[in-house]
């Protein structure tokens, strides 16, 4: 099942909150994983975060991942162009 269809879902928006927040911590990730066990009683546990050099993505949607991902630093490095000129003009 893909993410998107799991949007109102309560997974989806713990799940969510829990890639915000590690996000933050880390200084503003953009592409990560989280490694999640769910115990017996139905509890979930954050066991590991992986940054984006380590993701593994399903094979099934290689070219959807690959895509994002390439938007991703696409929008990075467009985004760093722009401040760097800014910074060269007022400096």
């Amino acid at each position: 099942m893909r993410l998107e269809e799991l949007v109102d879902s309560k997974t989806y928006k713990d799940f969510k909150r829990w890639m915000e927040l590690v996000s933050r911590c880390f200084g503003g990730l953009d592409i990560f994983a989280l490694n999640i066990v769910k115990t017996r009683g139905g509890e979930e546990h954050i066991i590991g975060i992986q940054d984006g050099s380590t993701c593994q993505f399903a094979p099934q949607y290689q070219a959807d991942d690959a895509e994002l991902v390439a938007s991703v630093v696409m929008d990075r490095f467009e985004k760093s162009r722009v401040e760097r000129r800014a910074y060269e003009t007022y400096s």
